[in-house]
């Protein structure tokens, strides 16, 4: 696994496919993503208003911060600018938009953990997005709204690429998004929402946790596992991310292996094409409608 730094001049040839063995792309932002974190910041601006929504945690209450995140986070995920700029940003990384179809976008906020640790705040443990049944296929693109740092973002854990890690996936099926709302919203309790999670020590040590401007992009397999890093900093972390899949891929079966996931069904239902939202054939969702193909990770 190489971690790969993608500017302006950088060959995207194969970069899909050098993501599905493995590799993290970090991206330098370009012109939609800063437009796009700076629309997203000024959202969060006018729902924390008159309070500065890096430290609004200071003056709000666990149970006032959970209602304005919520609020937040579902009127981005249905924002046509928004949209417009991710898929903007799709096309400036010089994805085949004809072929590429999105799910999401996704706030994403983490405040201090002493004041909020639940609901739209609630750190995420190690996972793969395939302990959530997405499919082997998918990109995840994660990008800072504002100023983060390694305190306070996210963790991968690349010693776990191909390495069968424990959890909990058997017990989550994709009929269990099939209604929720597109906007990564958890309520407050978070109880009657699964979450699969590693059921097994995941080592701190080896966790890999890149620090970008706001704008910039990491571009990582839905195979990876990954964290929320738990923020102990002064500063709530905003974030935005989503998901990406090449219909060429979804039909020639190519993607990265999947180590461990026992999830069925697949999410790919909730993909829409970049040019015109439309969503993905049936003939081609029904390709993988079933559970993901068996583990192959290594164990030990």
């Amino acid at each position: 696994m190489n971690v790969i730094q993608c500017g302006a001049s950088f060959d995207r040839g194969d970069l899909r496919h050098r993501i599905f063995q493995g590799d993290i792309v970090i991206a330098e932002p370009t012109t939609a993503s800063v437009k796009l974190a700076a629309y997203t910041r000024d959202l969060f601006w006018e729902a924390f208003t008159p309070l500065n929504p890096l430290d609004a945690h200071r003056s709000v209450t666990a149970t006032e911060t959970v209602d304005i995140l919520r609020a937040a986070k579902r009127r981005i995920a249905s924002d046509p600018t928004v949209r417009s700029l991710v898929c903007q940003i799709v096309a400036d990384m010089k994805c085949n938009v004809s072929e590429t179809y999105f799910e999401g976008p996704v706030a994403r906020t983490m405040t201090n953990t002493d004041h909020l640790a639940v609901g739209p705040a609630r750190p995420l443990r190690p996972h793969r997005d395939l302990w959530y049944a997405a499919p082997r296929m998918q990109i995840n693109w994660w990008m800072p709204v504002f100023e983060m740092s390694a305190e306070n973002g996210i963790a991968f854990y690349p010693e776990y690429w191909e390495r069968h890690v424990e959890n909990s996936s058997g017990q989550f099926s994709a009929d269990e998004l099939s209604e929720a709302p597109n906007d990564g919203y958890i309520p407050v309790t978070g109880d009657d929402v699964p979450c699969p999670e590693s059921e097994e020590h995941v080592d701190p040590g080896t966790a890999f946790k890149p620090v970008l401007q706001p704008g910039a992009l990491v571009l990582f397999s839905a195979a990876h596992l990954h964290a929320t890093v738990p923020n102990d900093t002064n500063q709530t972390r905003f974030s935005l991310d989503f998901r990406t899949v090449n219909i060429n891929d979804i039909v020639s079966g190519a993607g990265a292996n999947n180590p461990d996931s026992e999830a069925a069904g697949s999410t790919l239902q909730r993909f829409r094409n970049v040019t015109d939202f439309a969503p993905l054939p049936e003939h081609v969702t029904s390709v993988l409608s079933e559970a993901l193909p068996e583990p192959t990770g290594l164990t030990g």
